[in-house]
């Protein structure tokens, strides 16, 4: 009975994964539930066919073992260490969601699920070297550091990258610009900042600035560009300026010159905001993307501007 299921399980993960396979080559895009599997792929340095190709091959070679093609006693001990394989696999790939990406994909948690299930079929002692080799990952990962920046008491991880805050009396919202010094379109934002208005804004750059040409401007003691563009890379974005709002019901990300400008005109320079949010537009976690419809108007952060449109803020 053990193992039926076993056959069953490894094929139908098998199966998922060769589904996976097709869509990503047919269309570009693997099914997922959430919005972490679109974080966990852009942070990985090879590409999603590639891993779900591997799964494939795992879960199909599983059914083979399990259907004790060999000799019963070599095909059990080949199985024994091709489950250990995935589970320690697995082991670091859930380590790498839950310490460093901050995000979880639900097709890789139905992996695990799908190993862990496998290894417990194979009986006691399988299981209890499977528990140890993913105990083992996940405790290895979480003495490990990976430049996550843990924010100060009171402060947000988003602080390690600001470079320097201008402040106003009685702040309406505190707001942070991930910008580039090369964007002509994070300078048209800069430049609508030179008045004070009634929000704290914190400048984010992706590089490293040698100043910011702007009135009231609080110098960080130390700011590391590295977390900004490592935000950009988790949330998948890949051209600035972004502005970033956070709030009760989470973050807002507003994209591109025009909307960051319709955004603060609407929010900072208004004695009572007015809230230009669909609460119909939810991302992941809860936050909000504003103005959608609207044409972005940013800086690809990979592709150097032309040397006549590099602006320095």
């Amino acid at each position: 009975m053990k193992r039926t299921i076993s056959i069953a399980l490894s094929l139908l993960g098998a199966l998922g994964a060769a589904t996976q396979c097709v869509l990503l080559l047919v269309r570009g895009k693997a099914i997922c539930f959430n919005e972490g599997c679109r974080v966990v792929e852009a942070l990985t340095r090879v590409p999603p066919v590639f891993i779900n190709l591997a799964g494939f091959g795992f879960f199909l070679a599983a059914a083979l073992l399990a259907w004790r093609g060999l000799s019963p006693g070599l095909a059990r001990r080949l199985l024994g260490y091709l489950l250990l394989a995935g589970i320690a696999v697995e082991g670091v790939l859930f380590s790498y969601q839950y310490f460093v990406a901050k995000a979880f994909c639900a097709w890789c948690l139905s992996v695990l699920g799908v190993v862990v299930l496998l290894n417990a079929l194979a009986g006691m002692r399988q299981s209890l070297r499977a528990g140890a080799v993913l105990a083992a990952s996940f405790a290895t990962f979480s003495v490990l550091s990976f430049g996550v920046i843990q924010p100060a008491a009171g402060g947000r991880a988003l602080d390690g990258g600001t470079y320097g805050v201008r402040r106003c009396a009685a702040p309406a919202k505190q707001l942070y610009l991930v910008f580039s010094s090369t964007c002509p379109h994070c300078a048209g934002v800069l430049r609508a900042l030179e008045s004070c208005n009634s929000c704290n804004f914190h400048f984010n750059p992706i590089d490293q600035i040698a100043g910011l040409d702007l009135p009231g401007v609080e110098r960080s003691a130390a700011y590391d560009p590295g977390v900004n563009r490592g935000l950009l890379a988790l949330l998948g974005i890949e051209e600035v300026p972004v502005l970033l709002a956070p709030g009760p019901e989470g973050m807002s990300v507003i994209r591109g010159e025009k909307r960051i400008l319709a955004y603060i005109r609407a929010e900072c320079f208004r004695a009572s905001p007015v809230l230009n949010i669909d609460p119909s537009r939810l991302l992941g976690g809860g936050s909000l993307e504003l103005f959608r419809d609207e044409k972005d108007d940013g800086c690809n952060v990979k592709v150097e501007c032309p040397p006549g449109e590099q602006p320095k803020p």
